[in-house]
């Protein structure tokens, strides 16, 4: 039997296996199956379709419908792994960012840092205000190996007898203890002390990279006026924990015999540093000094100046002071202690300025006139609120005036005058009592033989109101205490 061309295919034939590209086009070829599973021994294998899937058939419903089916799912599994590959690459991203800012160097002036995902700008170098430069050195340039610590240590000298020295302190990273001391050894025989103030600062770090941000400067703020700038990245995002600094600030010592190295002014303004001062009597003799600091304590062994601010803030504040001008004190939350002496030349009055905030002031004061004469005249004011006030006043001279302004609330307040005070006297408070004392037996502190006279005008539980002098030819003196508080007691005594 001869088959023609035109023929139908032989059954046979039609079954025989056609290779792929002559049965159907690749853009219409399945997807490859999915991976096999192990068959039951129970179950025979679903032969039709395994010779489906050896035999696809173009455009068959049932492969486009699976077709359809997982699109979806296929979609969102690529968009999940996109995703994770995003957030991977931001978290490199950032902490190559946090890398770089430390490391950048801060001697170019105007650059910017990244730091984590706040940018901002780095300000490590003196601004304008800061007047003439002198000298910068950047903390990473300056580390020495000390007791098998690494640390970082530089110098600079200051002219003792300039106009104004200070020391001040920028940036977030600005915190230590800041020490006054004299210089080691002993006073020298003979000869005269050094013209220059020592000044080291060591910075103890945690991480190297910290140190690359700071510098130290040397600065001239106006002709005269010569000091030490500590300048350290601003912005709320840095560890604090990074540095410390400790600076000691030494004075020359004069020759035995020799008076007392005039300072004319030193000024420090250091947020977070602690402000410890050595006893410097008979070493330096201020004409003024304002320490002004933040969140840091203030241990003043002995100051002597014509003129000292001390104030700082959540921090105690505890010295002994010898003042001629004015002495002012300013802390919040804890207490002030302090014993001082108040000097009065005559011609003005020596001012004293105690003020708090929820917490005490305890203050022993000394009144003493350095001329001959009368005249000398005291000014002191001590507030709080919610904080122990008590004064005790050792000693006046006679014909002295003294104004005191003592005032609290919700704590007890006591004032005490030596008997040489004369003036008026008032104790006022609330839900509690004032008392005033005065003793009218009292010897008269000029040997003169008069009567300590005692007189109160009104007098009730809560408030006292009257006057104690000692009578004579020169009129009244003018004298004035006057204490306050509320829902506690007050009390004023003389003698």
């Amino acid at each position: 039997m001869i088959l023609l061309d035109d023929t139908p295919e032989s059954l046979a034939k039609s079954r025989l296996p056609t290779r792929r590209s002559e049965s159907v086009d690749e853009e219409y070829a399945a997807p490859p199956p999915a991976y096999p599973g192990s068959f039951s021994s129970s179950q025979p294998p679903d032969v039709e379709a395994h010779a489906g899937a050896l035999h696809p058939s173009i455009g068959h419903p049932r492969h486009d419908a699976e077709r359809r089916k997982h699109a979806p799912r296929r979609y969102l599994k690529a968009l999940g792994i996109g995703a994770l590959i995003w957030v991977g690459i931001g978290f490199l991203v950032r902490s190559a960012f946090a890398v770089v800012h430390w490391n950048r160097s801060t001697f170019s002036q105007g650059q910017t840092a990244d730091h984590l995902d706040r940018p901002h700008r780095i300000s490590t170098l003196p601004r304008p205000i800061d007047g003439k430069v002198e000298r910068c050195v950047s903390a990473s340039s300056v580390i020495q190996l000390l007791d098998s610590r690494a640390e970082s240590v530089v110098s600079f000298d200051l002219p003792l007898y300039a106009d104004v020295l200070y020391i001040f302190g920028r940036g977030a990273l600005s915190r230590g203890t800041i020490t006054f001391m004299p210089m080691e050894g002993e006073r020298p025989r003979s000869g005269f002390p050094d013209r220059v103030v020592k000044v080291d600062i060591t910075t103890t770090y945690q991480a190297k990279f910290a140190l690359d941000a700071v510098n130290f400067c040397l600065l001239e703020r106006l002709a005269g006026q010569h000091g030490i700038g500590i300048l350290t990245p601003s912005g709320e995002d840095h560890d604090l924990d990074l540095l410390d600094f400790k600076i000691d600030v030494r004075f020359p010592l004069p020759a035995q015999g020799l008076w007392p190295s005039p300072v004319n002014s030193f000024e420090t303004n250091l947020p977070l540093f602690r402000h410890n001062m050595h006893d410097l009597n008979g070493i330096v003799k201020f004409d003024s000094v304002s320490f002004i600091s933040r969140n840091a304590p203030m241990h003043i062994e002995y100051l002597v100046a014509n003129e000292a601010t001390v104030t700082t803030s959540n921090a105690v504040i505890k010295g002994s002071f010898n003042v001629t001008r004015s002495l002012f004190v300013q802390t919040s939350n804890q207490d002030i202690d302090a014993a001082v002496e108040l000097g009065n030349r005559g011609w003005d009055a020596t001012k004293l300025t105690l003020l708090n905030q929820n917490g005490a002031i305890d203050a022993r004061l000394s009144l003493v006139s350095q001329h001959m004469g009368r005249g000398n005249e005291y000014d002191v004011v001590a507030r709080t609120e919610n904080g122990r006030l008590s004064l005790p006043i050792s000693s006046q001279p006679v014909y002295s005036k003294l104004l005191v302004d003592a005032h609290t609330s919700n704590a007890p307040a006591s004032v005490k005058v030596p008997i040489t005070f004369e003036g008026r006297i008032e104790a006022r408070t609330s839900n509690a009592d004032a008392t005033v004392g005065c003793d009218p037996l009292a010897k008269d502190p000029t040997g003169n033989r008069r009567l300590h006279e005692c007189m109160f005008e009104q007098r009730s539980v809560e408030s006292v109101n009257g006057s104690v002098r000692w009578p004579q030819l020169y009129g009244n003196v003018g004298g004035k205490v006057s204490v306050v508080s509320s829902n506690s007691p007050v009390s004023v005594t003389s003698g």
